[in-house]
């Protein structure tokens, strides 16, 4: 499934990807949970065994990263807040894009005031 395509545009498009971001952020948060519970599932009937090759693998799989926690644990847990974080990256940009077109306007109708004015500098 894929939660966002982007392709270009001006500040509307931008706009309607922000929207679609925030609302495909909302739907992994979603969809996370019961993945993070198949992968738990998965991972506690050890299908990879406890050969020589499962061992092997279970190191890798499960070996610590730069943190302290292993690396198959810290995916699942950054499963958990990337939907979160999706959604209010969506809802920043667009808070964002209102403020851009508030200014814009304000421009405009200040812009337009002064090419208005008569040339003599009366109001």
């Amino acid at each position: 499934m894929s939660y966002l395509g982007v392709s270009g545009g001006g500040p509307e498009e931008a706009y309607d990807y922000a929207m679609q971001m925030r609302v495909a952020g909302e739907q992994f948060a979603v969809d996370a949970p019961p993945l993070i519970e198949a992968i738990r599932a998965v991972e506690a009937g050890k299908p990879w065994g406890d050969d020589h090759f499962g061992k092997t693998f279970m190191e890798n799989y499960a070996q610590h990263g730069h943190g302290s926690e292993p690396l198959n644990h810290a995916v699942t847990e950054s499963m958990k807040d990337s939907g979160h974080a999706m959604a209010k990256l969506g809802t920043s940009v667009m808070e964002a894009f209102h403020r851009f077109v508030i200014v814009e306007d304000d421009n405009a109708r200040a812009l337009t005031l002064e090419a208005n004015k008569p040339a003599d500098g009366s109001a």
